[in-house]
């Protein structure tokens, strides 16, 4: 069964660019199934109502930044 998802246009640009010759299908599976993926995802956005998943967006935001500055 196909299913109809909406993401942003920097995130379908970087999709775009790791499927290569598989379906957008194959790469999210990946992700997702990726040892210990799943689980992140849960605790990240799994029982979080929307502020509370807005929060931890830029939470996760702001420790990108700082990781950036390491590099």
């Amino acid at each position: 069964m196909e299913r109809t998802i909406t993401v942003s246009d920097d995130i379908y640009k970087e999709l775009l660019r790791m499927r290569s010759n598989r379906s957008f299908s194959e790469i999210l599976g990946e992700m997702i199934w990726k040892k210990g993926n799943l689980k992140t995802l849960e605790i990240g956005f799994g029982t979080r109502d929307n502020k509370e998943k807005e929060l931890l967006k830029t939470e996760i935001k702001n420790v990108e930044e700082e990781f950036q500055k390491w590099i």
